[in-house]
């Protein structure tokens, strides 16, 4: 019963812990994108490929995420997730070029998109008696992870440097290790029941409308972070700290 307790914390700890790294990458850029044109050429078009990135390892990693949870177990693949967050922030901190900074925003994008996936995997596992409480919880984690990477990205960009501001959110995912390593005791691979209901859901009306309605509120919010605070610089004159602090309000409401 101890063990039962002490990992229902751990769980609940790590949940939370995720929650908050998975859109600090999604937010934490386009604030601070005049900071880093000083230092590396960023044309119009990998502006937009860097705003392409968030959708495009979201949907990846949705697609993929079963496969390495199936085989090694829920807790096992986080761990290799939030490696990839902290391994992909620090590459987007210590770029020289677009094409690593991409790459870097890619890894660690998959990381969050993979993340995304398995979370309502943990809560079901840890909590079946408290599934929705526990998702009411992480989901606002997660919209409280995208305000604060916008929020901050540009006083610390100010205060120490672009890569400073955007390396500093791979300490973030490090502490996610810390209560993950303990549960790995826990991991298992996953059953065949995961992958039957992945198949079924093809054959509902009513998941294939909800697959619509996100697909539009993606659209919206992912345009958004990609575009809003340059717009609001270009074109209504306001300042990097003040856009990026828009963009804050943008994600929490």
């Amino acid at each position: 019963m101890k063990n039962f307790f002490a990992s229902r914390l751990l769980a609940l700890i790590a949940i939370a812990l995720l929650a908050i790294n998975l859109r600090t990458a999604v937010s934490s850029l386009s604030p601070i994108v005049g900071f880093i044109q000083a230092e590396i050429s960023l044309p119009i078009i990998a502006i937009g490929l860097l705003g392409i990135a968030s959708p495009l390892a979201f949907a990846i990693s949705s697609s993929i995420s079963y496969r390495p949870a199936k085989r090694f177990g829920v807790e096992a693949t986080l761990v290799l997730t939030v490696v990839a967050i902290v391994l992909g922030q620090l590459l987007r901190a210590f770029a020289w070029d677009t094409f690593v900074l991409f790459l870097g925003s890619m890894l660690s994008l998959l990381g969050m998109g993979i993340g995304n996936v398995l979370l309502p995997v943990m809560v079901r596992k840890y909590f079946a008696d408290r599934v929705g409480p526990v998702s009411a919880f992480y989901i606002t984690l997660s919209a409280l992870s995208a305000s604060i990477g916008s929020l901050f990205a540009v006083p610390l960009a100010d205060q120490f440097g672009w890569r400073f501001s955007l390396g500093q959110w791979s300490v973030l995912a490090v502490l996610t290790l810390l209560p993950l390593i303990p549960l790995l005791r826990n991991t298992h691979p996953a059953s065949e029941d995961a992958q039957r209901a992945k198949l079924k859901l093809w054959r509902s009306p009513t998941a294939i409308a909800i697959a619509g309605v996100q697909g539009m509120t993606a659209v919206n919010g992912y345009v958004s972070f990609a575009w809003l605070p340059l717009l609001l610089i270009e074109h209504l004159g306001q300042s990097q700290a003040d856009a990026g602090s828009l963009l804050a309000l943008f994600a929490i409401m």
